[in-house]
Order: structure tokens, then C-alpha cells, then sequence
């Protein structure tokens, strides 16, 4: 993964700013919790990750 374009790798140009957009996920979901439900519980649960 390091040294990519991960997750855009097939994108060649108006690649989007990540760290942009996770900024953005702090403004919609101020809460830390829902944030952690949204981007961590939710893949264990659904993918059987070990937590």
C-alpha cells in the first residue's frame, strides 16, 4: 500500500483529497463514537474482524 494511489490507483488526474474528505467526516459526525462506529465497528461486525 505504501508508495500507491490507493484507493484511486486507476485515477490519473482530480484524484480526491483524503484527508480533505476524513476532515469532512469530523464536521458531519462531530462525535467521536459514531465516527468509530462508521469507520471501525462496522467493518469488524460485517467482516468478522477480530476487534
Amino acid at each position: 500500500m505504501w508508495k500507491s494511489d490507493w484507493p484511486h490507483p486507476t485515477m490519473k488526474f482530480d484524484k480526491p483529497d483524503d484527508a480533505k474528505i476524513l476532515d469532512l467526516l469530523a464536521i458531519w459526525e462531530p462525535k467521536d463514537g459514531d465516527r468509530r462506529l462508521i469507520l471501525r465497528e462496522n467493518a469488524v461486525k460485517l467482516y468478522g474482524f477480530d476487534a
